[in-house]
This record gives C-alpha cells, structure tokens and sequence, in this order.
C-alpha cells in the first residue's frame, strides 16, 4: 500500500520511474533494478533510472543488437538469466563483472509498441520463480501504460503549440510565452523585446514560382532563424509570412545585433528550391516593453508598427520602434 500510495502521488514519468526502482527491490527479491527506455538513435537503450548495484550506471546506452535488454525490447517477450556469467550479452557481462548472477528483463510496451524494458538483478542464482515473472511483468505493464500516456499527452500539446509546415512554435504558444512574461514585468520589472519580422513581397514568390516553392521558402526561413537563437527565446510563426521572436530579460542593443545578424542570414544566401535561386529579404520591426505597456498586445501591436515603418521606408531593413517617429 505505501508503494501505491507513493506512485500515485508522483507528478511527471520521470519521478514515476523513480518511484518504481526505488520499490522494485522491496517487492521483488532484487540487489539492483532499472528501466531502460529507447533513445532517439532508435539503435540504443539507455538507462534512464536504478537504484542498488551500480553495475550498470545511468544514462548508460545499451545496443539493441548485443544486449539482453535489446533483446527483450525486440521480441517483446519477459527473459530471465540464470547465470550470466556464461551469458555473451554485453550487459549480463556487465552486471556479472559488478557481482550480480541472475537478472530478469521485462518489455514495457503497449500493444504493439514497445518503450523500453524493466530489470531485476540479484547475487543469488535461481532466485526468480513464475511468481516474480508474473508480477514483474504486471508492474512492467503499468509502468508502459503510464509512458504511453504520458507520451501521447506530449505529442498533442506539442501539435497544439507547434506550426504544422515550419515545424516552430506557433502564434497561440508565442501568444501565451508574452502573456507570461507580461505578468513578470508587471510584477517584478523583468524586462523583454519583441523582433516582428515579415518576409518582402512573398506573394510574388507564390504568383510565380507556385505555393510549394513559397512553402519551403518559410520552412527554410524558420531553419535559418532558429538556427542562430538560443533555446531560451521564443520563435514563432504568427501570420501567413510573419514571424515573431521574443527575448527574455534582454537589453535593447544586443536585440538590435541580433537582429542584423538574422536580416543578413536571409538576403546573403540565395534560397535554392529546384531549378530556382530566390532573393529573400525581409523587413523588421523591435520593441522593448516599458512602463506604459499593460497588456501583451500593447507590445505586440508596437512591434508590428515598428515592422510596418520597415516596410514603408523599403523594406530589408529594421526599425526600433519609438513614439516619436512612428
């Protein structure tokens, strides 16, 4: 009961696993336990949580071709090993060398999709029973549900927070980031600067060289922006060619070099998409929230009227965004 009554008290999957190895050797006969997950590569487990024998550290990649737990995550099938001295799996080997004799691996999957793998592993031989199979993969069976869960809840605010063809964040995300950083300058003075940025004459790119053409131009326009921003700021595309980034805590000149880098990064390089070579420029508006500011959009609306300055003397330029001359 204290188990059930601790994991159901864990915010997030990561503190949940946590709570998991921690009980696991309470529950089962077990001198070390660990979830692995899959990483990214799509070749690698790696260690995501333990507690006990440290034969095995965290964070640690396991190969999938050469591992026990690779193993079981392909087959989806519970394994035990009753001795893994004799055992040529690259992490049995492991375990063995850290003292340990037998192991049993659980799939945490869900359906037809699996997550990663649960372990066990123990100093004494023949330790594990059907018992301890059954009810270790009806922990494993939780744990996979409660990742699956947890990923699909990810995936959707990421679909609701992201802009389907740039693949960056989008107005309503961005929109919501302002908000946030409005409440903090109304309570605490914590500064930031918005950089509007309108890509010039696009609908002549797309009368002319047809929308697919204009589509990757905003696919490659988003790459080269982000490209040069930290993770901290907000990027976000807010129209049909507009896009908005926000600086948190920033000053005002490294806002106005930021933004030269970023118009040079479009109208240096010629944007090549089949047999056409296109010359993009863009225009810009900046704007730094100040004491007159009380809702996010009084910021926003700054900035588009700074960018509509941009446009209106030319375009391919930036202008900062002052009372007295716009």
């Amino acid at each position: 009961m204290a188990f059930v009554n601790e994991l159901s008290q864990t915010k997030g999957v990561a503190s949940a696993l946590d709570c998991v190895a921690h009980w696991l050797p309470q529950i089962l006969p077990a001198e070390r336990a660990s979830i692995c997950l899959d990483s990214d590569d799509q070749h690698h487990l790696q260690v995501f949580v333990f507690s006990g024998n440290e034969a095995i550290p965290l964070k640690a990649p396991l190969p999938i071709t050469s591992t026990m737990v690779g193993r079981v995550f392909r087959k989806m099938e519970l394994e035990v090993a009753t001795n893994l001295s004799e055992m040529t799996d690259q992490d049995c080997q492991l375990l063995a060398a850290g003292g340990l004799t037998t192991c049993m691996d659980a799939p945490l999957q869900k359906g037809n999709t699996c997550f990663g793998t649960i372990n066990i592993a123990h100093s004494q031989s023949n330790i594990y029973t059907a018992q301890h199979e059954a009810l270790l993969q009806c922990i494993a069976n939780w744990v996979a549900g409660h990742i699956f869960s947890h990923r699909q809840l990810s995936i959707q605010k990421k679909l609701a927070a992201t802009d389907p063809l740039t693949e960056i964040s989008n107005r309503r995300y961005i929109f919501s980031m302002g908000q946030r950083l409005m409440e903090l300058w109304l309570s605490q003075q914590t500064p930031f600067i918005l950089i509007m940025m309108d890509l010039d004459n696009f609908k002549m790119v797309n009368d002319q060289y047809g929308h697919d053409t204009g589509d990757f131009v905003l696919i490659e326009f988003g790459r080269r922006i982000g490209s040069l921003l930290r993770e901290s700021d907000g990027f976000a595309r807010v129209g049909g060619e507009e896009f908005l980034i926000i600086l948190e805590n920033e000053n005002i000149t490294d806002a106005q070099a930021l933004a030269e880098r970023l118009l040079r990064s479009i109208s240096d390089r010629k944007i090549q998409h089949n047999e056409h070579q296109l010359n993009i420029t863009m225009s810009v508006g900046i704007t730094q929230v100040d004491s007159d500011d009380t809702i996010f959009d009084h910021v926003f609306s700054k900035s588009d009227r700074a960018l509509y300055q941009s446009k209106s003397n030319g375009r391919n330029q930036i202008t900062l965004y002052s009372p007295s001359n716009i």
